[in-house]
């Protein structure tokens, strides 16, 4: 058994070498007949025939040798998919400069030699001296009488109250053609028209008539006692000998003592009197200020009158021997305490919300005023000048406090934040603003300068500490 297993082996082992013999044989058999079968496909066929390109070789290295030679092309080695891209630096004004100058007038410098002032573009119009050479420039002398013209030709407004009323959108000439695809206006549209020009003509009426008072207006007071000086020929506003300049007792208001009346209006500011507070000097929206007596007679002493709208704030000096006042008319007035004479007149045709001297002895020449129109002002009462202004603000000024020995000042605004500002530098050193907030109209320095409360609209009363460097 064991010869005839042998046997059987070595003819599995002959078979199988047969079968790798006639494998291949057959394969080439198979790829022979399919290469005949492509050769009869493309027996047909002819080979495209030989172009000759040397010329249009030379042709490129002619044309690139005149570029070289022009100044315009650099023969280098291509860094990008269609070519070479030259690499400039320039700041990004001299870019936008002459990108829309290039847009606007059709030539520009060459960005690529700025050394020579080449030009790209429209030369000739360039050569023009009357011509302006750059959008950032103050327009040419062309450029000016081309927009003279083009004003001179723009057609009238036309009537309010007609239907011929085109505003801002009124055409020029030549352009008739368009004016006739406008509709026509209705008779409750005219009738609206018509309202709206009355009101305006009016609110105009009202302008001129403001403005014509403030120019014909004198400012003068009213003195309301008998004589000005005592019998030892001490002013009205002297304290009386018996005072001196001492800490008062707080306490809480137990009753009422006397009620002021003169004001014919609203009272908008109070102010006593420094340090000694014998008088008491208020404002109201009745166009005057008042200066009244506390401790004696109680009744007003003078009666200033230097503003034709409503006086919003009122302001001592140090001294008392004068006060600022402003004013809805735009203005913010320096009185002679004692003379009722207006020293000086300061305006930025801002309505001021609020007024303040600089508590500082050696600074009282200097004073800040909030305005209506989100700033807050630093006025020079020497050169009668401003000399600083403080911008952060994106509501109306409603108060200004000095804290921290006068070396900072705390602004509120109906934009419901708090700012602390270094003096003379208009950089917000702290920013107070919280979501819950609301705007803060007024506020008060605690005695020992280590608080100060704001009167919140939320019907809060809200206190900040100060200590050091923060608040």
């Amino acid at each position: 058994m064991h010869f005839i297993s042998q046997y059987e082996s070595d003819n599995e082992q002959e078979i199988t070498t047969n079968k790798e013999e006639i494998e291949p044989v057959q394969e080439n058999i198979a790829t022979k007949t399919i290469n005949d079968k492509i050769n009869l496909e493309f027996k047909n066929f002819e080979a495209a025939p030989d172009v000759d390109v040397s010329h249009l070789i030379h042709q490129k290295n002619i044309d690139m040798m005149q570029k070289f030679e022009s100044g315009y092309y650099l023969p280098e080695k291509q860094n990008h998919l269609t070519g070479h891209i030259n690499h400039h630096t320039i700041n990004d004004f001299n870019f936008n400069e002459q990108y829309y100058t290039y847009k606007a007038f059709g030539f520009a410098q060459d960005p690529t030699d700025f050394s020579n002032n080449k030009i790209v573009g429209d030369i000739e119009k360039y050569s023009d001296p009357n011509m302006t050479k750059s959008v950032f420039m103050n327009t040419g002398k062309s450029q000016k009488e081309y927009k003279k013209k083009l004003k001179m030709r723009r057609m009238k407004y036309g009537d309010p109250a007609s239907g011929d009323f085109m505003g801002p959108w009124a055409i020029y000439e030549g352009e008739e053609i368009f004016k006739n695809l406008s509709g026509e206006l209705t008779e409750e549209q005219k009738e609206i028209m018509k309202q709206i020009e009355e009101k305006r003509q009016k609110k105009l009426e009202e302008e001129k008539e403001s403005e014509n008072k403030v120019l014909n207006f004198t400012p003068s007071s009213i003195f309301h006692l008998q004589q000005e000086t005592d019998y030892q020929g001490r002013s009205y506003i002297d304290p009386p000998p018996n005072l001196k300049n001492v800490d008062h007792t707080c306490f809480i208001p137990k009753k009422l003592i006397h009620t002021y009346t003169g004001h014919t209006k609203p009272v908008q500011a109070i102010e006593f009197f420094p340090k000694i507070g014998h008088l008491v000097l208020s404002c109201s929206l009745d166009c005057k200020v008042k200066l009244w007596d506390v401790l004696s007679h109680r009744k007003c002493v003078r009666t200033y009158m230097g503003h034709t709208e409503g006086v919003r704030d009122v302001s001592f000096s140090n001294d008392g021997r004068k006060f600022l006042s402003a004013g809805f008319d735009k203005n913010v007035q320096l009185w002679d305490t004692e003379t009722g004479k207006v020293i000086s007149t300061f305006s930025n045709k801002k309505i001021p919300f609020c007024v303040v001297f600089h508590p500082d002895d050696d600074k009282q020449n200097q004073f800040l005023v909030g305005t209506s129109a989100k700033k807050i002002s630093q006025y020079d009462i020497d050169t009668g000048k401003q000399i600083q202004s403080y911008d952060e603000h994106i509501g109306a000024i409603n108060s200004l406090t000095f804290l921290d020995n006068n070396r900072k000042f705390v602004s509120t605004s109906d934009d419901k934040k708090i700012f602390i500002w270094e003096y003379g530098l208009p950089v917000v050193v702290k920013h107070i603003s919280e979501p819950s907030m609301h705007s803060i109209p007024a506020v008060a320095m605690h005695p020992n300068g280590k608080y100060f409360v704001g009167q919140s609209l939320d019907n809060k009363v809200r206190r900040f500490l100060i200590s050091y460097n923060h608040i």
